[in-house]
């Protein structure tokens, strides 16, 4: 090896080829959503942080300080990290990640917010809340959790020397001898030697499919979802009716499940009946299909006051929405029926069928077609249920 050759492999270091170069789309599925089940997120790093993997989907992953039975996210290079190294080399701080569906998984604010602001491709972002292990967030700030995501700045790094070594290492590992060219003039890259450019970007201005839901509605919605147009360019959104159950971020309110509510003296605490928002105020004016999820006979039933976040849909429709082509309510009813004793059971069928009656005119009154059953879930788990479990078997 010549002296030159020599120079260019030690630029290559660190830089060694995987087999996951060629890996486009992850999945970690290692059992069925549940309870139980906690991964850590940060068990993940070298996928969340490839440059090549597109589509990451997983389920049980947590991200959550509680300081009890969560486990904190801190992305690689964090100056809180521990053990950097374990994960991938220092300079890999972003990833290439295009579709993040996380699917009964237990993450906070700031564990998501740490998770998306290095993903400054992210197109698709679907998250399906659960509460983990000894009521890890069972009191879930769903509407902190959006904002994290709204506020979240993606580093966008211009790479020329990332590039340079790349092509050095392919070529030394094929025997190749390489010779570098320097470009100048308009529109050439940094100089040898200079540091690479880098700016930043609001990741949720260019998310195009968002979901959003609480699975089986257990625990407290400790802070609602107050709105969701700070996602400009979503034209496929879902949500469950759970991340309205709360009070509205800008109150300042936090509702717990054994503690007095903190929030804003100038706001009123919130109530159910009355301070609902209105679906039609909160979604973003890019929206072509909109899907609402509710689930009867889980482990807690929606409040009786649910139809009212639909107030003044059909009459403000085309002025706040122009662009909506689709509006889907989906239910599933009876999950846990089979689980419960007589007569328990019948009363709760009662009241499903009750609630399906509800639905349907809730439906019919805003035009939205509506959709029933056991099995029935937000279209977007069925295709992921599908795209996982299938393969998985």
């Amino acid at each position: 090896m010549n002296p030159m050759d020599k120079k260019r492999l030690r630029l290559t270091r660190g830089l060694t080829t995987s087999p996951l170069e060629h890996l486009c789309e992850f999945h970690h599925v290692p059992r069925a959503p549940d309870y139980n089940g906690r991964v850590n997120t940060r068990s993940l790093d070298a996928f969340l942080t490839s440059p090549h993997i597109r589509v990451f989907r997983a389920t049980n992953l947590v991200a959550a300080d509680d300081g009890y039975t969560g486990i904190p996210y801190l992305w690689p290079g964090c100056v809180e990290a521990v053990d950097e190294a374990a994960s991938l080399v220092s300079f890999r701080q972003w990833g290439g990640i295009e579709t993040l569906e996380l699917v009964d998984c237990c993450m906070d604010a700031e564990g998501i917010g740490r998770i998306v602001e290095r993903m400054p491709r992210l197109k698709v972002l679907r998250y399906w809340h659960e509460v983990k292990w000894h009521g890890c967030q069972l009191e879930w700030a769903a509407g902190l959790f959006v904002e994290a995501v709204e506020n979240a700045r993606a580093l966008v790094i211009d790479e020329p020397l990332y590039q340079e070594r790349r092509r050095l290492q392919q070529g030394l590992r094929h025997g190749a001898t390489t010779t570098t060219t320097t470009t100048t003039g308009a529109g050439a890259g940094p100089a040898r030697g200079q540091t690479s450019l880098s700016s930043s970007l609001l990741v949720a201005r260019q998310i195009t499919d968002l979901a959003i839901g609480i699975e089986g509605f257990f625990g407290e919605t400790a802070v609602a979802v107050g709105s969701l147009r700070g996602f400009p360019a979503a034209k496929r959104i879902a949500v469950d009716v759970g991340v309205f159950l709360g009070p509205d971020p800008a109150t300042g309110e936090v509702r717990t499940m054994v503690t007095t509510p903190a929030r804003d003296q100038d706001f009123a605490v919130w109530d159910v009946t009355t301070a609902l928002p209105a679906l039609v105020d909160l979604l973003p004016e890019s929206v072509e299909e909109f899907e609402f999820a509710l689930s009867w006979g889980a482990r807690r039933d929606p409040p009786v006051s649910w139809p009212d976040l639909w107030r003044g849909f059909k009459e403000r429709r085309a002025e706040k929405l122009p662009n909506l082509k689709t509006v889907r309510i989906v239910e599933q009813i009876g999950r846990a029926h089979s689980q419960t004793a007589e007569p328990a059971r019948l009363e709760l069928e009662r009241l499903a069928r009750d609630g399906v009656d509800k639905t349907r005119r809730v439906a019919e009154e805003v035009g939205a077609e509506y959709l029933y059953g056991t099995s029935q879930r937000p279209t977007w788990r069925t295709e992921f249920e599908e795209r996982v479990w299938t393969r998985s078997d």
